[in-house]
């Protein structure tokens, strides 16, 4: 990444006061600077002084989180700021912070020196070094909760269970604009509260988000574990359940199994399976209900609103995944013709080309040059809904109306049909409402695909726009 002056003069005449709260903070004047390209707002920073940091990140809020009260009183940038101040001088690999700046909500602190992508090391080094990754969620899942500034500590079996997903649920419910019916988000709190696991046997703390990109390692060395945002107490098979969710969403490792394995024999604690499922569904359901009103009501502005499009699709995929192996379901995806054209195929190509290989030449930075690639895919995107969402959609309502006995001619009626039923109780056959779910779920991450790679190739080169595969856990 390119860190110079001119990022550094960009940063300086957008956000003056942050800038001189860095120099302050750290003694030094700040020359040089570069967005990371990445939906969240984060800077690598160059300082020049009698200051021993040369290089610091700043890492800010989100943008658009002004919706979501309830889980930002739990889950917030300034709750990272505090966990991170509380683990300095602790056995954790965390990394330094020298400061919070309350006002634009950012956190100053130190880079770690490594990679966070497994996919930089030799293939065979990977298992080895998220080996190492796991000894450390055993030490910080051992930490005494007592000296962290978490105020939510979980007592019934029900605070363990819906500590993450109960804020996301209760922001949905409180939404200040209608969304749309959406019988997956309903299907998915009924089973969670159908399903509740028994009470662990101890509190951990937790990262809260964790997994493969969530460390810094360098050769073949763990650095430091990054990302604390969500990090709370509760049940320690939360964490592992995240760690399965990421490496669907971010292919690293060719197993996750045999990790979860090391974590049963490195801390001692049993992995309790329901338990393990339960969380999987919850960490797969989550992010789909704030991101149920940012995608109704896109801003294009709102770092999050792209990446949502594609971690709303193989969030929703993934659970149904996760719900089938808790009900002891094995689910067969549809039939999909992929590459299905129409008239205004080559346009849609003309857009991807335009915006991949010539808005690039436009942007001033690594983080422009993201964003416009991701704006490329989206056209990518696009373009394979216009040759199938069509025929995806009359699927949808067709294999619905074999399940409800009411023939409808939209997606919507069938969706206010489906909820009103799952608020009923009235579900006889949650098997088939689940595969019903599932293949639409299925179906929406098929047209998507392109914004889930982000691919720099040309719009062709679609072997690589598949699907990551569902790890289930090993039977008893």
């Amino acid at each position: 990444m390119r860190v110079d002056a001119s990022g550094a003069a960009a940063l300086r005449a957008t956000s003056a006061d942050l800038v001189q709260w860095v120099e302050d903070t750290l003694g030094a004047r700040l020359v040089g600077a570069a967005r990371q390209a990445r939906s969240r707002p984060q800077w690598f920073v160059d300082l020049e002084g009698p200051s021993a940091v040369q290089r610091a990140l700043i890492r800010q809020s989100r943008e658009g989180g002004e919706a979501n009260a309830n889980f930002n009183k739990r889950f917030s940038i300034t709750r990272e700021s505090e966990i991170l101040a509380a683990l300095q001088g602790q056995d954790v690999k965390a990394p330094k912070i020298f400061g919070f700046e309350p006002k634009s909500r950012s956190i100053l602190m130190e880079v770690l020196d490594g990679e966070s992508e497994l996919t930089e090391a030799p293939a065979e080094a990977r298992d080895a070094i998220y080996a190492q990754y796991v000894h450390e969620m055993v030490k910080i899942h051992a930490l005494d909760a007592a000296k962290l500034p978490v105020r939510e500590i979980p007592k019934s079996a029900e605070d363990f269970a819906l500590a993450k997903i109960g804020p996301m649920h209760a922001d949905y419910l409180a939404a200040k604009r209608p969304v749309r019916p959406d019988p997956f988000l309903d299907f998915s709190m009924w089973w969670l509260r159908r399903n509740v696991p028994k009470a662990p046997p101890r509190a951990s703390v937790l990262q809260g988000d964790c997994g493969p990109g969530q460390f810094m390692f360098k050769g073949e060395r763990l650095v430091g574990v990054i990302d604390w945002e969500m990090a709370h107490v509760g049940d320690a098979m939360s964490d592992l359940a995240v760690m399965r969710l990421r490496n669907v969403m971010f292919p690293m490792l060719a197993s996750v199994n045999s990790h979860l394995r090391l974590y049963e024999e490195a801390s001692g604690r049993p992995l309790d399976r329901d338990a393990l499922i339960f969380h999987t569904v919850v960490v797969g359901a989550m992010s789909c209900f704030p991101l149920a009103s940012t995608l109704q009501y896109p801003n294009p502005r709102v770092g999050w609103t792209f990446p949502g499009v594609w971690v709303d699709a193989i969030h929703r995929r993934f659970t149904c995944e996760a719900i089938a192996e808790g009900m002891g379901l094995d689910i067969e995806p549809p039939e999909i013709a992929v590459g299905r054209t129409t008239a205004r195929t080559p346009l849609y190509d003309l857009l991807y080309d335009f915006l991949d290989q010539v808005g690039v030449e436009f942007a001033s930075d690594e983080n422009g040059r993201y964003q416009m690639r991701t704006a490329a895919a989206l056209a990518a995107a696009l373009q394979r809904a216009d040759g199938q969402a069509a025929a995806f959609d009359a699927d949808y309502v067709a294999e619905a109306a074999e399940l409800t006995g009411r023939k409808r001619d939209n997606v919507a009626d069938v969706d206010a049909d489906l909820c009103a039923m799952i608020a009923r109780g009235a579900i006889d056959r949650p098997d088939r409402l689940l595969r019903l779910l599932y293949r639409s779920a299925y179906r929406l991450e098929t047209l998507v695909t392109p914004l889930t790679w982000r691919v720099s190739g040309a719009v062709g080169d679609r072997e690589r726009w598949t699907l990551t595969p569902f790890e289930k856990l090993p039977l008893r």
